[in-house]
């Protein structure tokens, strides 16, 4: 799929739904977080979706996203 993406990156259509897609899988894991309590996957959801706040200019998120990212990946501060 990648091969496919890079040989039409000129189509705008494509970009579009590619990034689309990407999105949705982020927001999938996030869903299938609250359902199996997965901790491990919180932290990969949440660090993918990270770029794609600071994209659309979601200033609060993407300020406060890393920070809270840092706080629960060690212990210490997460106590």
């Amino acid at each position: 799929m990648e091969e496919n993406d890079q040989a039409h990156s000129d189509n705008p259509n494509l970009v579009f739904f590619s990034t689309y897609i990407n999105m949705v899988g982020i927001l999938l894991d996030l869903f299938r977080v609250d359902r199996d309590g997965k901790y491990i996957l919180h932290l990969d959801a949440l660090t993918d979706l990270l770029p794609w706040l600071t994209i659309y200019d979601h200033t609060n998120f993407a300020w406060w996203g890393p920070v809270s990212l840092h706080e629960k990946t060690i212990p210490e501060v997460h106590k």
